[in-house]
């Protein structure tokens, strides 16, 4: 006799939430752009460097500094191939907007690996998407350093689901936002020592000894 499986609601619930968040706050930006509301010279600066980047020169005139002479932000090296496709500077904010609709759903998920119910975990979930800070980054024009907030959950999600693979590669993300984010990945490095310091030496050694050490050396 087969049993039938049925679809829990919470990940549809919060997964309709997050493209109603990443929906709405694209529209409002696209508005805000399109009405010369952009009063600052973020996304100016980080277009006009991948637009530079892709035809292979490095001078930028918003700034007069290179693209990594102002702030040390290597992700943005990522959005080359995407600008190289869609060519229109909202490509940017669109990007930032869909990673930070992500918090939602893995919100969710890390309040279930939690073992928080249903009912709970969407509330968790749907908190990350409805806190004011959110929204404000979100129709804040572009800044790199906006992805550091859905790569950090996605780093302690590797961590609960014991997978070092996937924790150095949100670890080393989250490096790659902004030169400061180095302070902040070494002090969850050494709280997390000092919680843990009673698992076995080889275990804190790859997953915050060595994250700490490449943090110094980064910062």
């Amino acid at each position: 006799m087969s049993t039938r499986r049925t679809l829990e609601p919470g990940p549809v619930i919060i997964a309709v939430l997050a493209l109603s968040f990443f929906g709405l706050c694209t529209w409002v930006s696209y508005a805000r752009w399109a009405n010369f509301e952009y009063r600052t010279f973020d996304l100016a600066y980080y277009v006009q460097a991948v637009w530079q980047l892709i035809h292979g020169r490095f001078e930028v005139s918003v700034e007069h500094v290179p693209l990594l002479g102002n702030h040390v932000e290597p992700i943005v090296f990522l959005f080359a191939p995407l600008f190289a496709l869609f060519r229109h500077p909202l490509l940017f904010v669109v990007v930032q907007n869909a990673a930070l609709a992500t918090m939602g759903p893995v919100g969710y998920a890390i309040a279930r690996q939690l073992g928080f119910d249903q009912k709970r975990s969407c509330l968790l979930g749907a908190i990350l998407l409805l806190t004011p800070a959110t929204a404000y980054v979100a129709l804040h024009e572009f800044h790199p350093e906006a992805l550091s907030a859905p790569f950090l959950l996605l780093m302690l999600q590797a961590r609960l689901a014991k997978s070092v693979a996937r924790h150095w590669l949100w670890f080393v993300a989250v490096l790659a936002c902004k030169e400061n984010m180095a302070l902040l990945l070494g002090a969850y490095c050494v709280v997390l020592l000092i919680i843990e310091r009673k698992r076995p030496l080889p275990e804190l050694r790859q997953w915050y000894l060595w994250p700490l050490a490449l943090a110094v050396v980064w910062f």
